[in-house]
């Protein structure tokens, strides 16, 4: 008993509840989202002031070498094309000699290619280089806006909302996840976290779902088995 009392006195607190919670954990997620967006907003101010050395005319540069091949295929989508004209293309004049033709036709555009692509193709108002460029750095801030709440959702989804907020504000600004998702980086990384998180959180808001898929079982030794409501 003496035990099992000192346990208890020293579990983690239990997740609190009620409106003033909610509404407290609600502002601070939108805090820690509002802060990401600016920090990498601010980036790209950092790199207005300085077109000579970050832009080509009116065109955003990249720091690395991962962007062309996602604004490229991008561009092919924009074009009413696909992911493997992309290829084709990168990888003439090989299929020419081999006879391997790619037909646009044989394939699903939107769904063989990359969800970055598609994004950045989908927001593009043409498919010049300018406005394809455009588009995949007007993303980072976004995504990583959209990364915070994925954090906080997946905390959220297991009961504490105001710790995800303050997870969710710092993961986000971490060394790790800021340096891939800083000015000039457009790839798949703006995207990883944020999924990692969002199917944490939907993983545990499954286990809370109650109904046709919920049941109660027997002893499966007694012969008992499950009875679904």
């Amino acid at each position: 008993m003496r035990h099992s009392a000192f346990i208890e006195r020293h579990l983690p607190l239990q997740p609190l509840s009620g409106r003033i919670y909610i509404a407290a954990a609600c502002l601070f997620v939108l805090f820690a989202a509002a802060v990401n967006y600016d920090v990498r907003n601010r980036k790209y101010a950092a790199w207005k002031a300085r077109p000579q050395i970050t832009h080509l005319d009116e065109m955003p540069l990249f720091s690395t070498a991962d962007a062309p091949y996602f604004l490229g295929i991008a561009t092919e989508l924009k074009r009413g094309r696909t992911l493997q004209a992309f290829d084709q293309g990168r990888s003439f004049p090989n299929q020419v000699i081999r006879k391997t033709l790619i037909y646009d036709g044989n394939f699903d555009r939107w769904r063989d290619a990359p969800l970055l692509s598609v994004v950045i193709a989908m927001i593009a108002n043409d498919a010049g280089r300018v406005e394809i460029a455009k588009a995949g750095h007007w993303l980072s801030p976004v995504t990583a806006a959209i990364t915070t709440v994925m954090i906080a959702f997946a905390f959220g989804m297991a009961g504490y909302w105001l710790e995800g907020a303050l997870a969710a504000l710092g993961g986000g600004l971490s060394f790790s996840y800021l340096s891939r998702s800083a000015a000039g980086r457009i790839d798949t990384d703006q995207l990883n976290l944020g999924f990692f998180y969002l199917l944490f959180g939907l993983a545990f808001w499954a286990g809370t779902v109650k109904g046709k898929l919920g049941g109660h079982c027997g002893n499966p030794g007694n012969g008992g088995g499950c009875l679904f409501v």
